[in-house]
């Protein structure tokens, strides 16, 4: 496991953070931030924001800064991906396991730590679950 992978554990696992699905980062009306899994990484790696939509229940939806992507506030930066030893389809899936809801339990999405355990297994070869 590389620095950065380390560092991106210990954000999710640092109990800081709310989670939030749809996106990297959202700031709820009342300023609290929320990010998913890769708006950790984001955080763990040091990476900037920009704002990518400003709906009218007045919550901000963020995008990570330096994206080759326009119309899409999911995925980090090259540079980010690559520390990571992710790779498009694995963000992707890192992406929809953080979103996914738990089978047999309708409502509820993984925790950071449980995203972190996974992860932690896919970092020593251990393959993503495929959702």
């Amino acid at each position: 496991m590389n620095e950065a992978q380390q560092a991106w554990l210990d954000e999710l696992r640092s109990g800081r953070h709310t989670k939030c699905t749809g996106s990297l980062r959202k700031t709820s009306p009342n300023g609290d931030d929320r990010y998913c899994a890769l708006g950790l990484a984001n955080v763990s790696l040091g990476g900037e924001w920009e704002l990518f939509d400003a709906p009218s229940d007045g919550s901000i939806i963020w995008k990570a800064a330096n994206t080759n992507t326009i119309e899409d506030d999911h995925f980090l930066p090259n540079e980010f991906i690559d520390a990571l030893g992710l790779d498009y389809e694995s963000e992707k899936r890192v992406y929809r396991i953080n979103d996914a809801l738990i089978e047999d339990l309708e409502d509820e999405t993984r925790t950071f730590e449980e995203i972190a355990d996974i992860l932690e297994a896919f970092f020593n070869g251990d393959p993503l679950p495929d959702l």
